[in-house]
């Protein structure tokens, strides 16, 4: 399994959890990953052994791309490999010639995680159709996004699991000492990197809004990003400065999340299957997100939680309001969601599905 990405979010996290999952059930595999990569580090605290001769980078280097296509080819021939399986453009791309010019044995498998749409010129067509063996998204939603690509019945489905660690019950309590809080404080979460498409602005704009009916509540934010700043700024222009606090990276995201009294996704476009958002209702979190990606086919609108428009304050404050409002039906919502994650987005439900798709490719067959 091989990602590009050198700090930590939903890909390295779902290319973590899935290794794992795998490995647990049997399968021998290696992680293809930055030497300095976050994924590298835990991928090793977890036992899972490394592939870091790439760095993987993105943009025009020639040189070094062609140096890492063979490293690849070679590595894949080494460790006689059955399948690779990329969850990046970089990796994506030096797999597809490693495979394809070196006329590996090896099949690859590339996941689409996220909700943009793929052009068909020239190089995406070659590289879709001959260039992987078959395509998984991350949510059903996203097949559209595909048409002229891909036909249908070279494309699976699977959703990105949860980590087992979030279905176990954790003591937010901790954390809000930690904040100095009380336990009847309200407390609203997001979890994800600092960025505009993350939609944590329109969190805040909504802080202030839910503050007229809910004075005390505060605001988490855990997670880096280049738009810290800008955020921090925008914190002070509204207001809400005392009632926000921005964590940076945390390894205790499990006791956070159950702190909260609402995880909150705002992005605006870019998730396609969220990771936060399932670990927040495994955790049995109250949750709220917006309509981005494939969404609906993890939340039950009213049933297991509440989705709003996505790039709407206002509408995010109203959901984020009446969750705190009605806590007994917040709960009810919560505990639903929570089996709902335990029965689907399981990591052994995950390795299981991942595993078939990986034998219907190795056989050549469709589902």
């Amino acid at each position: 399994m091989a990602n590009f990405h050198e700090d930590w979010g939903g890909q390295a996290a779902y290319v973590l959890t899935l290794a794992r999952a795998l490995r647990d059930a049997g399968h021998r595999l290696w992680v293809i990953c930055p030497a300095d990569s976050q994924l590298s580090r835990r991928a090793g605290q977890a036992g899972i052994p490394t592939f870091t001769s790439c760095r993987l980078r993105r943009g025009l280097r020639p040189f070094e791309f062609w140096r890492e296509v063979r490293a690849f080819a070679a590595f894949l021939r080494e460790v006689e490999a059955d399948v690779v399986h990329t969850h990046g453009p970089p990796e994506c791309w030096r797999a597809a010639l490693a495979c394809r010019m070196f006329r590996l044995r090896c099949r690859h498998v590339r996941t689409k995680h996220n909700s943009y749409r793929v052009a068909a010129h020239p190089a995406n067509l070659w590289l879709y159709r001959r260039g992987i063996d078959r395509l998984v998204v991350v949510a059903g939603a996203l097949k559209p996004l595909l048409a002229g690509l891909l036909p249908p019945e070279r494309i699976d489905v699977l959703h990105a699991p949860v980590a087992d660690r979030f279905l176990a019950t954790a003591d937010g309590g901790p954390f809000r000492a930690e904040l100095g809080i009380s336990p009847e404080t309200p407390l609203i979460g997001a979890v994800g990197r600092l960025a505009a498409d993350k939609g944590q602005a329109d969190i805040l704009k909504a802080l202030k809004l839910i503050r007229t009916q809910h004075p005390e509540t505060m605001a988490v934010f855990v997670g880096e990003g280049r738009e810290l700043r800008r955020l921090e700024t925008l914190a002070t222009e509204l207001g809400v400065t005392n009632r926000v606090r921005f964590l940076g990276a945390r390894q205790d995201v499990p006791a956070i999340t159950a702190a909260l009294d609402v995880s909150v996704l705002a992005s605006t476009g870019c998730d396609a299957s969220s990771t936060v958002v399932k670990e927040a209702l495994a955790a049995g979190v109250p949750m709220v997100a917006t309509e981005v990606g494939g969404i609906r086919e993890i939340i039950e609108d009213g049933a297991t939680g509440r989705i709003v428009p996505p790039g709407d304050p206002a509408r995010l404050a109203e959901a984020i309001s009446a969750t705190l409002s009605d806590r007994a039906r917040a709960r009810s919502m919560a505990a639903a969601g929570r089996e709902a994650m335990k029965e689907r987005f399981s990591e052994t439900a995950a390795a299981t599905a991942q595993a078939a798709i990986y034998r219907r490719v190795l056989q050549g067959s469709t589902p």
